[in-house]
């Protein structure tokens, strides 16, 4: 179960794909910064499920490759998923380099690039249950509620996320185990 969160909330930040900035650049990869707390909690979120932890994320957005790559720190615990979109629609398919998840994000916003929130439908490979849920982004940074799921649906446990955007060298300055 552990896991599955762990996963799980790699997956919300992930889910939360900055792409709706400098349209002018976009042979150019866009790298975006952000710290912030991650909670876990009953479906309702009236139980916590253990203390709050805390991401550090670097996400790359490549418009020329349609990917976004995100590399999650949480703790001593480290995290990447890809995203890959699908036919040059608003819909990118999710997976991460252990290939223990695979689903789709669907970005809904102003038009090619700019989207401004998200929903998506993530299957466990381990036959656990899904991730279902909905985030948005703005200048100041993401807000993500999402819910791991039984196979039929059923809501197991709520993580809700609030990650604000950094710059690089604050986000180098909290990079653990830096030599």
């Amino acid at each position: 179960m552990k896991l599955t969160l762990t996963i799980f909330t790699s997956l919300l930040i992930c889910a939360c794909s900055s792409i709706n900035k400098d349209l002018d650049k976009e042979s150019e990869p866009e790298t975006k910064y952000y710290y912030g707390e991650v909670k876990t909690t009953s479906p309702d979120g009236s139980i916590p499920y253990g203390p709050s932890k805390y991401s550090l994320v670097k996400r790359v957005v490549d418009k020329s490759k349609n990917t976004i790559n995100e590399y999650v720190q949480q703790g001593d615990e480290y995290f990447d998923t890809q995203l890959k979109r699908k036919d040059n629609s608003n819909i990118f398919i999710a997976t991460d380099s252990k290939k223990s998840f695979q689903g789709t994000f669907t970005f809904i916003g102003k038009g090619d690039w700019t989207w401004i929130s998200w929903e998506y439908d993530i299957v466990m490979a381990d036959s656990s249950g899904k991730i279902i849920g909905v985030g948005s982004i703005d200048d100041q940074g993401i807000k993500t509620e999402k819910y791991f799921t039984d196979l039929e649906g059923n809501k197991q446990v709520k993580i809700t996320e609030v990650l604000d955007e950094i710059d690089e060298e604050e986000y180098l300055e909290k990079v653990p185990n830096k030599k």
